[in-house]
């Protein structure tokens, strides 16, 4: 029996205007879930579906295969001042590479902070982030919470969790009093242990460690009772201030769900990287396991479009971007694999996902590269001038 569409409305950045909002989570979630976990704003009692815990969610088009997985990504007609953003966010996940010390600017500012006054937005953050939602299926690794007991979920740096109780048991900060870090607790009611919705590396909990370790099942897990280092009480958040405590200085997930105007977030660190790899692992989310595929994003209004990407007002104008996306099961007749999801356009759209930058912000494009067109390739067929080859002297 086919299961049932799931649609997500998979909200992008946030500004960071005090007081500071946001939502997300990686497995994605509907408006608000039946584990109370919802957007800032709405009503605890607005139940909607949700993806569960411990499920994938893959790229638009992905059907268990190992075969790669092309996604065309249109700029629409008077969205070109973005083009040459959109072409290095593009570049940036194609090459999958994590870094350190990727943020830049006015700092990285995590949601209980005030960040410092700054006028633009920078559109390479953005769409790198957004990117991250619309054609990786990746969300946020901070979690919302109804932390004043008021009805409402307000943004939060803890990792994101699943069936937390409410206050004050529910999410505890731990002796660092830093939020999102491994002394951290969470409780269901009646004490009972929630779920982890993010994978944590199992050698030791660090969302920002760069080597060589494979990227799959036998390294990364979800099971905070199984797997978690000896000593943690939680896994750990890619947020800023985290960072600092693993030695990453300055450093902050590209899919943490709220940047501040003047922030510039132009590089992956290690945790987007490594949750983009779980979900390319396939269905057995082990490395080599002959289902593994890839994903490649192509700056193209070439047929079939996967992404059009627009500005317009959005309904949220403290949004800095949004991806409006559908998941359903990926595989309906086998229920044993229900825990990977595929994102779909909802029927409107036909087909396409629509990434939505705000309009109304000012926006910094940053520097456009020397040679836009064809220097890359070496395609010179666009130049209006061919420059001769420059040797050194003696």
């Amino acid at each position: 029996m086919r299961g049932k569409d799931l649609f997500v409305a998979s909200m992008g950045l946030l500004v960071f205007f005090p007081p500071a909002i946001g939502a997300g989570t990686y497995s994605g979630t509907a408006l608000c879930g039946n584990d109370g976990d919802c957007f800032p704003g709405v009503p605890a009692s607005n139940v909607a579906q949700t993806v569960p815990p411990f499920a994938v969610t893959h790229p638009l088009g992905y059907d268990g295969s190992p075969d790669g997985i092309r996604l065309n990504i249109c700029l629409a007609k008077g969205s070109e001042a973005f083009s040459s953003a959109l072409a290095r966010a593009i570049a940036t996940w194609n090459a999958l590479v994590p870094t350190t010390g990727n943020c830049s600017g006015t700092g990285c500012s995590v949601g209980e902070e005030t960040p410092p006054a700054a006028t633009q937005m920078d559109a390479e953050s953005v769409l790198l982030h957004e990117l991250g939602h619309c054609a990786l299926g990746l969300e946020h690794p901070e979690r919302t919470w109804d932390a004043a007991d008021d009805g409402f979920w307000e943004e939060t740096s803890f990792t994101r969790s699943w069936d937390v109780a409410g206050p004050p048991e529910g999410i505890a900060v731990g002796p660092d009093f830093i939020r999102g870090t491994l002394d951290d607790s969470q409780l269901q009611t009646l004490g009972m242990i929630p779920n982890s919705v993010s994978w944590f590396r199992i050698q030791d909990n660090n969302p920002f460690a760069i080597d060589d370790t494979v990227i799959d099942n036998t390294t990364f897990s979800r099971s905070i009772t199984a797997n978690l280092p000896s000593g943690r009480n939680w896994a750990a958040s890619a947020n800023r201030r985290t960072g600092e405590q693993n030695g990453a200085a300055a450093s902050q997930a590209v899919m943490y769900g709220l940047i501040s105007l003047g922030e510039r977030r132009r590089s992956l660190t290690a945790d987007d990287v490594n949750m983009a790899k779980m979900a390319l692992t396939g269905v057995d989310f082990s490395v080599g396991g002959g289902d593994d595929y890839t994903v490649e994003l192509v700056l193209s209004c070439d047929d079939p479009v996967s992404i059009l990407v627009s500005q317009a007002n959005l309904a949220n104008p403290q949004s800095a971007g949004q991806c409006i996306a559908g998941v359903d099961y990926s595989f309906a007749q086998n229920p044993f694999l229900a825990r990977h999801f595929t994102l779909v356009a909802p029927p409107k759209n036909g087909g396409i996902l629509f990434l939505t930058l705000n309009q109304n912000l000012d926006w910094d494009y940053g520097a456009d590269p020397v040679f836009v067109s064809g220097f890359e390739s070496g395609d010179t067929s666009e130049w209006s001038q061919v420059v001769p080859t420059i040797t050194q002297g003696p």
